[in-house]
């Protein structure tokens, strides 16, 4: 069985025992949160539809639960919107409900989507428990232009009620039939059982899923932020492990084809080989990281908390539990394996800290990364020097 390398990148050559150095948790915070801005963002916008649902709960407690689902909608299709522009680096496009936009009285619009001051898209959102209901519902001639959001599995049947009523009144002698008609024809071709605009989408909610969160239980959200917590945390520390661990195997593969120890070809395999496992063992970090500021958001106080999340502390954390895992997995755990993974974590930790505050100083943004970086090595190195 292949043993895991944490402390550093294999080789080309499996015989040989040179590595090269593989960037510690903390030094990699700083990059890792760059990578990771827009899954934190997203993250954010479901935290405020879940604050905005309870608020909705608590404050319209005396209406019935059918009444408060249609408003709990809303909130979840403008709010799972604006987790996925965030997601996909959009900060500019928001979509707004009525009672937080300031136009809950308008008689046609629920939803608004705008982009700085361009308005992209109105939408009115039915959540009835019945195709029938949502049908009628969203075809009144006042929400003419709107999208018309739907429950999800209502979609495809409420269009074929509204055209199959459509088709029937359209040779009515009735002119106010035919205007039916013409209302629930004009409706069947703005159905959606999401909204869509400025290239995003929101996410589809059942009437039973708004029900149930409309009587209080918030799981579906809860397991919905936990999903894009620990696959943005994976995804961001892939990319900052793979191209450290890749730029790294560069410059050394480089140096090895000069000297004419290496051809092109296998310097090419060294360099994705040791990107991939950088990567691997970085996004692992990463998601354990999440557990970590879980570990402290429950057992520190707020102020604390939030402080040491924000900073490599989490990281650092994560990086010696790699560590010391990939030891015990290798046989090779002692005490002083185990004292050394741990100074060489703090190490790293308070390098990472005052690396970033010195790179920000300089250069906010890259500055702060490299600063991380450097200050994070050098500070695992020394932490690790016995």
């Amino acid at each position: 069985m292949k043993k895991l390398q944490p402390r550093g990148l294999v080789s080309h050559d499996e015989s040989d025992h040179e590595t090269l150095p593989r960037p510690d948790g903390a030094a990699l915070a700083e990059v890792t949160h760059h990578f990771n801005r827009n899954g934190e963002a997203a993250v954010a916008e479901m935290k405020r539809m879940q604050d905005a649902i309870q608020s909705i709960n608590k404050a319209k407690a005396r209406i019935s639960t059918d009444k408060r689902a249609g408003f709990v909608f809303e909130e979840f299709v403008a709010g799972t919107y604006n987790s996925a522009a965030r997601k996909a680096g959009d900060f500019k496009t928001t979509a707004t409900t009525g009672s937080a936009g300031g136009f809950g009285i308008d008689p046609k619009v629920d939803i608004r989507v705008t982009r700085g001051d361009k308005l992209l898209a109105e939408a009115q959102a039915k959540c009835c428990r019945n195709v029938g209901r949502t049908a009628v519902s969203i075809s009144k001639p006042r929400y003419n232009g709107t999208q018309r959001i739907v429950p999800e599995g209502q979609g495809k049947p409420v269009v074929s009620a509204l055209e199959r009523s459509a088709k029937t009144k359209a040779t009515s002698t009735n002119a106010r039939m035919r205007a039916v008609g013409n209302a629930r024809q004009e409706a069947a071709s703005k159905v959606s059982e999401k909204l869509q605009a400025g290239g995003h989408q929101s996410k589809g909610l059942s009437h039973k899923a708004a029900m149930q969160m409309a009587s209080g239980d918030t799981e579906l959200v809860s397991r919905m932020i936990a999903v894009e917590t620990v696959s943005s945390a994976a995804t961001a520390g892939m990319k900052s492990g793979a191209i450290f661990s890749g730029a790294i195997s560069t410059l050394s593969a480089s140096k090895k084809v000069i000297d004419g120890e290496l051809t092109l070809s296998d310097a090419a395999k060294v360099i994705a080989k040791e990107a991939v496992s950088g990567g691997i063992q970085s996004a692992v970090t990463s998601v354990t990281a999440e557990g970590v500021k879980t570990v402290c958001k429950r057992t520190l106080s707020s102020t604390v908390a939030n402080t040491v999340a924000r900073g490599a502390g989490p990281m650092a954390v994560a990086g010696c539990v790699w560590e010391v895992a990939a030891d015990a997995y290798n046989g090779t755990l002692t005490p002083k394996s185990a004292a050394k993974s741990v100074t060489k974590a703090a190490g790293g930790w308070a390098g990472a800290e005052l690396g970033a505050m010195a790179g920000t100083a300089i250069c906010p943004g890259i500055g702060t990364a490299l600063g991380g970086i450097v200050g994070g090595l050098f500070g695992a190195m020394v932490g690790g020097a016995w």
